[in-house]
């Protein structure tokens, strides 16, 4: 899988790839908001969301998103 598949909230964010909204809360995050007034979180790249949903990722992709995706987890 590509490292850019899973993108934190914080980031240099491409909005032509992973949408505006993401996009807008990350530069949110980046100017300075306090992370009390918006929790972390992350955007997945429209490819890495397609194959899930058709359960096309590979065992060592599988692996690599859900340790990705751990770190949010409370």
């Amino acid at each position: 899988m590509r490292g850019d598949m899973l993108i934190t909230l914080g980031s240099s964010i491409d909005a032509q790839v992973y949408g505006g909204k993401a996009a807008r809360l990350s530069e949110t995050l980046c100017a300075g908001l306090p992370e009390h007034h918006m929790p972390p979180g992350f955007a997945l790249h429209p490819d890495c969301v397609a194959r899930t949903a058709q359960s096309n990722l590979l065992p060592n992709e599988r692996a690599a998103l859900e340790h990705s995706l751990a770190s949010f987890k409370d």
